[in-house]
């Protein structure tokens, strides 16, 4: 016996059809959307996490850059101090050393000169751990060079006959000056204001 397969309803059949392939578009459609907008999301965040970057770089970048610039407007008042103290040292010997010569003692070039002494050496021991270490070794020796002349000096009024000597001009007034300029050159020279050389004074 041949039994017949019922078939259904043809056109009921392709409207489910019609339905599904319309939900599976829909779906494709929303997934696709949703996909775009976390994309474009995560697109948007990224930008403006690398403006805030950005930012934070380009403050960070002025905040360092005026702190160099007080550093640099610090160690020169520091260094015009030094080299200020310093000369006003090396005048008061070059007028007492006048004064040797004339085999005279004026009372207020010795007092000028114990005031630019002690000056220099406050000025000195005050600043000597706000200076690089190339500008303290001048300083040193400038300190030195000047200790020297001041020492010499005294010893000429106590015992006077050298004053008018070559050797005795150049511990008062040659070394000290040399050293004194070559401290100002090396100032100058750290604050980008002169360059390697000889600087007259």
């Amino acid at each position: 016996m041949k039994f017949d397969v019922p078939t259904g309803n043809t056109d009921s059949m392709s409207d489910w059809s019609s339905l599904a392939v319309a939900v599976v578009g829909v779906g494709g459609t929303l997934g696709g959307s949703i996909v775009a907008a976390v994309l474009s999301n995560r697109s948007a965040m990224a930008a403006r996490r690398f403006d805030a970057e950005r930012e934070i770089k380009a403050l960070q970048d002025e905040r360092g850059h005026i702190r160099a610039n007080e550093e640099i407007e610090e160690r020169r008042i520091i260094y015009t101090e030094l080299n200020a103290t310093a000369r006003h040292y090396r005048s008061a010997l070059t007028e007492c050393l006048t004064d040797a010569q004339k085999r005279v003692s004026d009372a207020d070039h010795l007092l000028d000169l114990e005031r630019a002494r002690r000056e220099f050496a406050e000025c000195h021991s005050r600043t000597q751990m706000r200076i690089s270490a190339k500008i303290l070794q001048k300083t040193d020796e400038v300190g030195y060079a000047l200790g020297d002349a001041y020492r010499a000096l005294m010893g000429e009024y106590e015992l006077p006959g050298n004053s008018t000597s070559t050797e005795f001009h150049a511990c008062i007034v040659d070394i000290p000056s040399k050293i004194t300029n070559e401290m100002r050159l090396a100032m100058r020279i750290e604050l980008g204001l002169a360059s390697d050389g000889v600087e007259s004074d």
